[in-house]
């Protein structure tokens, strides 16, 4: 719920959290090893093209290079040819 402080908010996830963990999560990875092993590597599928090297590097040249500097036309002038 958006509408709530973030104080309440934080403590509404954090109770969320520990939830998932203590019910799901750690009981999963102790009783269920294959169950665990398959979620594991489904969720590398699945973040993989979001979190893959090639975007990294592409996010950075974009923010860093692709973009002028304020006030930069990207022509030189005059003095520097």
């Amino acid at each position: 719920d958006h509408t709530l402080p973030t104080e309440d908010q934080d403590a509404i996830d954090s109770e969320n959290l520990m939830k998932l963990l203590e019910d799901t999560i750690i009981p999963m990875y102790y009783d269920q090893e294959e169950v665990w092993i398959d979620m594991v590597k489904q969720s590398m599928k699945d973040i993989l093209p979001v979190f893959d090297t090639g975007r990294m590097a592409n996010e950075y040249y974009e923010k860093l290079y692709a973009h002028p500097f304020p006030g930069d036309t990207g022509e030189s002038s005059e003095e520097e040819a």
